[in-house]
């Protein structure tokens, strides 16, 4: 299943077989997530539907996208824990206790916090961000990643005034926000319609070797005079936040009183160049 190719030689032939049992199915060119709500919302118009999965990104797009007056939707877990109760969403209901304007912003909290396509923020949880998200002012900035017309100054912004409502979990710098808060824009455009059509390399990613990769941050992560003095004692591989670098963003170097920068999990790897005569 590593093999990209193997993979969907595996899910056409799956298809095929559905189809010659007269079972209806679609092909997502992208991410599946948004075509799965969005085929729910169109099916709850006739008929009850039943979701069984467990990722957190279809459950958020159904809160956001099903309509509270079509048929019952249900969303429930494909784990069977013994001697656990499994976890079942009625889709209305939950819309119900959370209102119209918490349903409508999720996907932005969702992928402010973190999701699949962007990272989770230290120290920030969706618990105490989903209870800040009725105050006006998170609401506020949430609306300009919602809407489709907001421009790149206004995005990274309204992102800066979301993120401080926990300032002790601000990422390092201010860049680094402002990249997180561009993918977190692309993100929740990508799922408010499939019509959607935004180059990544314009939100915060980039391409390396074929693939995107999120772009972490365009500026040093502190001044000169700061870097160097922040140095480890680390007695071991530097692997944990009780390294001083790796929980203030930084790689070991050669300041350090044990790894000197040298062969640590927080460190440059040494690329060794193979020179030979011709």
């Amino acid at each position: 299943m590593s093999n990209s190719h193997n993979k969907q030689a595996l899910i056409n032939m799956l298809c095929d077989k559905l189809k010659d049992n007269v079972i209806r199915c679609k092909n997502a060119t992208d991410d599946a997530d948004l075509l799965i709500a969005l085929t729910v919302v169109d099916c709850a118009f006739s008929s009850e539907v039943v979701v069984i999965g467990e990722d957190t990104d279809v459950l958020v797009l159904l809160i956001h996208h099903v309509n509270q007056q079509s048929k019952r939707v249900i969303f429930k877990s494909d784990k069977m824990a013994i001697n656990k109760k499994i976890k079942i969403w009625n889709i209305q209901q939950t819309r119900g206790f959370l209102g119209e304007d918490v349903c409508f912003l999720l996907p932005f909290l969702h992928s402010l916090t973190g999701c699949d396509s962007t990272s989770r923020l230290f120290g920030i949880g969706k618990g105490l961000a989903l209870k800040k998200l009725n105050q006006e002012y998170l609401k506020t900035q949430g609306n300009f990643f919602m809407n489709n017309k907001s421009i790149k100054a206004d995005i990274i912004k309204a992102g800066e005034e979301a993120l401080t409502f926990q300032v002790k979990s601000l990422p390092p710098t201010s860049d680094s926000g402002k990249f997180h808060s561009l993918r977190v824009y692309h993100q929740c455009q990508k799922w408010m319609s499939e019509e959607v059509d935004m180059d990544p390399t314009d939100y915060g990613w980039e391409i390396k070797r074929g693939k995107l990769c999120p772009i972490l941050m365009d500026l040093p992560p502190a001044p000169d005079k700061l870097l160097n003095i922040i140095r480890c004692n680390c007695k071991q591989n530097c692997d944990t936040k009780r390294c001083v670098c790796r929980n203030n963003g930084l790689q070991c170097s050669v300041g350090c009183d044990e790894c000197r920068g040298l062969n640590c999990s927080n460190s440059v790897p040494i690329v060794e160049s193979d020179f030979t005569d011709e």
